[in-house]
């Protein structure tokens, strides 16, 4: 389901495995510009073989010292932020504002409509540095870039880093580490590497 100008998709799309052997297909909503996504049911299951994808046009986010632009945090608990348009940037400082305060911070680019690969890329240190036990989760469509550390000296800090969000992109994902250090107890990652 996809448009040059603009897609508006609200109904069901299945690309089922068989019953007895089979993948899941390929799903694709997407615009070159406007994309309206809320689909009744999006099916790529697979009963006996591997489930299929769901590929929604991801946009890249940078997190930076810079300020916030091209997309918003929710300011929920978890604190999520998403990207509204492309080469969006989530500022470091607010994510460690709410990581010491013991918000967790959720930062996607799978459940966006843009045109680039769903990359996030930290080019500037998370620090959490007070408050009790929170929890940073890298949710990307495709690749998950640290040029600069994660870090926690104070309280648990949970580190969760998944590249290519199950469902969401047509190709693997790479989580690319630099200097992870928490007092935490979870490290999780998902990726190629």
């Amino acid at each position: 389901v996809w448009s040059d100008n603009v897609t508006r998709m609200y109904g069901e799309v299945h690309a089922r495995g068989g019953v007895q052997r089979g993948d899941g297909g390929l799903i694709e909503t997407s615009s070159k510009n406007t994309g309206e996504f809320d689909p009744k049911a999006i099916d790529a299951s697979a009963t006996n073989g591997k489930g299929g994808t769901w590929l929604l046009d991801p946009r890249n986010v940078e997190i930076s010292n810079a300020a916030t632009n091209n997309g918003a945090f929710d300011g929920g608990s978890p604190n999520v932020f998403t990207p509204s348009n492309n080469n969006a940037r989530a500022n470091a400082g607010t994510i460690n504002t709410s990581l010491n305060g013991g918000t967790s911070v959720t930062i996607t680019t799978s459940d966006a409509t843009g045109s680039q690969d769903g990359d996030i890329t930290v080019n500037n240190a998370i620090s959490k540095t007070a408050g009790g036990a929170a929890t940073l989760t890298l949710l990307a469509a495709n690749d998950i870039i640290l040029n600069a550390g994660i870090s926690s000296t104070t309280g648990v800090l949970n580190v969760v880093l998944t590249a290519n969000d199950v469902g969401q992109a047509a190709q693997d994902g790479d989580v690319n580490a630099g200097d992870i250090t928490t007092t935490g107890q979870t490290i999780s990652t998902n990726g190629g590497n």
